[in-house]
């Protein structure tokens, strides 16, 4: 069984925001990644979405997101303590 999350929030202004996109550790690596955010991206087309918001952490997956065409647009230093939040 593959373990994984996926949660794309749509809002009044037309833009989505990935909230969540989780694989687990053992699975990684393999394309699930790709999967859920082809995924994400398809419902959000569906939804009419302008755009897609997403926030991940210097810790996580910046490069995932930048390898599949997203830019950063600013960082938010110490949010918490000792990380940067990635917008």
């Amino acid at each position: 069984m593959i373990q994984s999350s996926l949660y794309l929030r749509v809002d009044m202004a037309n833009a989505c925001e990935i909230t969540l996109l989780w694989i687990k550790d053992d699975h990684r690596t393999k394309g699930y990644g790709q999967v859920l955010l082809n995924a994400a991206e398809a419902n959000a087309k569906k939804e009419n979405c302008k755009t897609i918001l997403l926030r991940t952490y210097n810790f996580q997956a910046p490069l995932f997101y930048q390898k599949h065409g997203y830019t950063i647009e600013y960082e938010i230093k110490d949010f918490p303590h000792g990380i940067v939040s990635i917008v």
